[in-house]
């Protein structure tokens, strides 16, 4: 018996987007799978299986050209020759939610058995940048053995070998095997060259032979130091980026046993593996990693690819809610009112956004034209779903009778719910009463437009100015109120009741002052610092808001400072301010002008002007950023003071929050001397909230697309407002030294991701408000659901201006469930099961606590992949549970 058992699996590590956009590659992805059906067709014993990442999405993407062809699919899968799932594409588990993991999982997993085919068992992530720290519930959740990945260890953490266990922060652990070093490629390595330009089958024993002693000197004493705890294995996949099958690998396997006295030779599969160290181990000897995995000591993990294209990042946070939180919701309330269930056109914008998670294409490092497709797919997305939830609001609210001017309100979650939200409302007349049967709702006037259309004109802030009346024009009014409680899955309808009248509107400029009953907020003209009283403890906070920018010296990976002027590089010049009062809702717009460098490190400044708006609502103070950006090679950043001293940070991750240390000294000592890949700078990653406290006072941070923050003096949240750079990668960065990443041989240019663009960014402040923190966050990341029944606008609403096929609806049903959810649960997903029979709730607990909770005896607890399990009585900190049920 050899010493050592090398499983060696034919695989390629498929990018689908990259320095190339997915079309050039789907034409190679066809020429290999046709190249492995050919093998196998040939000789199936010729190879075991072939792996694609597990990514799904290739069979999609063969079968677009070929549909003709999927016969020849479905006997690669049932042979079980071509491997695919768990996932649909190898997905990005920062930039994405954890309801988009899922729902990569999920739709992976169950396309899959549709081909007749076994799913990979083990979560396979080759290339991801790192890993959030719930993704081992996912992985056990979804049924899967444990995770093989390559990036985002330390040496701590792998003493005792490559193979440990992964405890995430519910407290799930599974087993993780680590592909130290040199990750997915460490079967070609050094004979790369060889396999594509030498690779014959002529002579195998002569292949055989060089590439072990190339192995031999290379890779093979590495693997074994790395292994002394996975009882004798080695893991060896063979392939690269988008590298296609080899013929004759059975006879090379039997060429290198012949000659290797060390090592036997075996073609094999993850699954195969996994199963083989679990019976060689007896999961004896292993260490245990705890929390998130994002360390680049041997590999990049691109911890600041979080704020590349803050316009990709923001597209992706806004079709994850709208599919999730309006769609699939609301295509549940179509269907209680007598229409179809829109599955396919869910599932296929479904796919596009999962394609746009994969981890290049989430995290944007790729060039212009391939950022380009992906933020068409996006929008065609979005506009495609935004279309379908017009056509069915429509239906909805014509079988209950809407009526012209009338305005329904919609609640798509399953409890019912107090709405307060930000709308817009069209009509004739400047301004408006809303109605509830004879109540006046109270209205905040945030902005409105007045269409001219003898002038063909619009004037911007017509509640705030004198203009060109025209009765047969159209005012575009914004507003935010408070429609009171609606019922689960329900809407409710409110009279418009048009007014000649003009807004009774507060307006003051150079006025550096707003408050509320919460806060009070003071600019300074002086400085452009704002300074901030909390009023709850009587704290004033000076400089609590400072906008700055610097040079971003890195590239589509990462941010890096400059090396040349690290530090502040905006030149504050002027500030004017003007104040504006609705209905006691204060507001500060603030114009400022900045000097910034124009390129990197350039001496030469440009104008850069901003517009800052603060709303204050109850607790919250909303900002809204705009901006034309002028500079190349810059980031700016919000600097928000919150007056407290903070220890830890916290910030929501998949399905839960992670607690996190302010500084990661221990790795910030080492990591030049070690000569890591990238430096374990403490700037993090969230979902859509990030915030401090200590024992007197909590402050939070909310987005939608701004995915970043760094804690400054442990008491400065810095949210990254967004970045720009001019290639995909550099070399030599103050944050990470050495090659480009990417493509170290071709500097790619990338002057569109410098987002010289007009950009709209928002963020909402709220302090001393943590018990339903997380559900508040997501709620204001999604979209207000309402529909006006009109003649004035027809282009609000996609699809709008369209005449309705008549297909009259019933009444609809009332929801007969009202789960009433402790406050602290969020529900991530709402919508049909996978199969189409029943219904699926989602939900977790985005605490630290246990949360005592039963559902209703007819909902039965199920996995991630919709199998029933065993009920549970309580919500463990950080857990997500699945529910289903027959009837809604």
């Amino acid at each position: 018996m050899k010493k050592w058992k090398i499983h060696f699996i034919p695989q390629t590590h498929w990018d689908k987007e990259w320095y190339f956009t997915k079309d050039v590659s789907d034409i190679f992805l066809i020429d290999n799978i046709d190249k492995i059906y050919d093998i196998y067709k040939r000789d199936s014993q010729e190879f075991d299986k072939f792996i694609y990442d597990g990514q799904y999405s290739v069979v999609d993407d063969y079968l677009r050209y070929f549909p003709e062809n999927k016969a020849k699919v479905e006997e690669l899968v049932q042979a079980n020759k071509l491997v695919l799932g768990p996932w649909y594409t190898q997905t990005d588990t920062f930039n994405a939610t954890g309801e988009s993991i899922v729902r990569n999982l999920l739709v992976g997993t169950k396309s899959t058995e549709k081909l007749g085919g076994d799913t990979m068992h083990v979560g396979y992530i080759p290339d991801s940048f790192g890993f959030n720290a719930n993704l081992p519930q996912i992985l056990k959740k979804a049924n899967l053995k444990g995770l093989v990945h390559w990036r985002g260890i330390y040496q701590k953490q792998i003493e005792k070998g490559v193979f440990n266990q992964w405890t995430g922060i519910d407290g799930t652990t599974i087993p993780i095997y680590n592909l130290f070093k040199h990750g997915y490629g460490i079967g070609v390595g050094p004979s790369l060259e060889r396999f594509v330009e030498k690779w014959t089958l002529e002579d195998m024993a002569e292949q055989a032979k060089i590439y072990l002693e190339n192995a031999a000197k290379h890779v093979l004493p590495l693997l074994e130091e790395v292994s002394k705890n996975t009882g004798g294995l080695i893991l060896m996949p063979f392939g690269s980026d988008q590298l296609p099958i080899y013929d004759g690998l059975a006879q090379w396997m039997v060429e290198l046993n012949k000659i290797d006295p060390e090592h036997e030779w075996v073609l094999s599969d993850y699954d195969t593996f996994m199963d083989d160290l679990f019976t060689r181990t007896q999961m004896q000897g292993l260490g245990n990693i705890e929390g998130e995995l994002r360390f680049g000591q041997f590999s990049r993990t691109h911890k600041t690819i979080t704020s590349s294209r803050y316009d990709i990042k923001y597209l992706g946070k806004k079709l994850e809610y709208l599919i999730y939180h309006e769609t699939e919701p609301l295509g549940i309330m179509f269907e209680k009112y007598g229409g179809n269930y829109p599955a396919e056109i869910i599932e296929y914008n479904l796919k596009r956004l999962l394609e746009s998670q994969a981890h290049d294409s989430a995290g944007a490092c790729n060039t212009d034209e391939t950022n380009n497709t992906i933020v068409e797919r996006l929008n065609a997305a979005i506009a495609a779903l935004e279309s379908l939830n017009t056509l069915m609001k429509r239906r909805i609210t014509e079988a209950h009778g809407l009526q012209k001017n009338e305005l329904a309100v919609f609640n798509l979650k399953p409890y019912a719910k107090n709405i307060e939200d930000e709308i817009a409302i069209f009509t004739r007349k400047p301004s408006f009463k809303i109605l509830d049967n004879d109540k006046e709702v109270m209205v905040n006037v945030r902005d409105q437009k007045h269409i001219n259309i003898e002038e063909f004109k619009m004037y911007e802030n017509a509640h705030r100015q004198d203009y060109n009346f025209d009765e047969k024009g159209q005012f575009w009014t914004t507003i935010n109120a408070d429609f009171g409680m609606i019922e689960p899955l329900s809407f409710k309808v409110f009279k418009i009741e048009e007014q000649a009248s003009p807004w009774p509107l507060i307006v003051a400029k150079e006025d550096w002052t707003i408050e509320n009953d919460d806060y009070a907020l003071v600019a300074n003209p002086e400085t452009g610092h704002i300074n901030l009283l909390i009023k709850e403890n009587d704290q004033l906070v000076e400089d609590a808001f400072v906008l700055e920018s610097q040079f971003d010296a890195g590239d589509s990976y990462d941010f890096s400072p400059s090396k040349i002027y690290p530090g502040v590089t905006s030149t504050f010049v002027k500030l004017t301010a003007e104040k504006a009062v609705s209905n006691g809702e204060q507001t500060l717009n603030l114009f400022y002008k900045f000097k910034v460098a124009k390129e990197l490190d350039s001496k030469e400044e440009i104008n850069q002007d901003l517009k800052l708006r603060i709303i204050l609502n109850k607790k919250t103070i909303k900002f809204t950023l705009d901006l034309d950006n002028q500079a190349k090679d810059i980031k700016w950043k919000m600097n928000c003071k919150t007056g407290l001293k903070a220890t830890t940070s916290f910030g929501d991750t998949s399905f839960g929050v992670i607690e996190r240390p302010l500084n990661l000294t221990e790795q910030m000592a080492v990591w030049e001397t070690e000569k890591w890949h990238d430096c374990p700078i403490e700037i993090e990653a969230m979902e859509s909230v990030c915030y401090l406290k200590d024992h007197e006072l909590a402050y939070a941070l909310t987005t939608l697309g701004n995915n970043e923050y760094q804690i400054l003096n442990d008491n400065i949240i810095s949210l990254t407002l967004f970045r720009g750079y001019s290639t995909i990668g550099r070399r030599g960065l103050a944050y990470r030294p050495g090659r480009s990443s990417g493509i170290d041989h071709y500097p790619h240019a990338t002057p569109e991701a410098n987002l010289n663009k007009p950009l709209s960014i928002e963020f909402n402040v709220l302090i001393n408000q943590l018990d339903n923190l997380v559900r508040i966050a997501k709620d204001k990341a999604s979209p207000a659901v309402y529909y006006q029944k009109q003649d004035i606008n027809p282009f609000h609403w996609k699809g709008d201006t369209f005449v309705m096929a008549k297909k009259p609806l019933s009444k609809g049903q009332k929801f007969s469930h009202d789960l009433n959810l402790p406050e602290n649960i969020v529900v991530s997903a709402f919508k049909k099961a996978y199969d189409k029979n029943g219904y699926v709730i989602r939900m977790y607990n985005p605490t630290f606590e246990n949360v005592a909770f039963l559902m209703p005896n007819e909902f039965k607890e199920m996995d991630l992949m919709e199998n029933q399990i065993a009920p549970q009585t309580s919500f463990g900190a950080n857990e997500v549970r699945t529910f289903w049920v027959e009837n809604v």
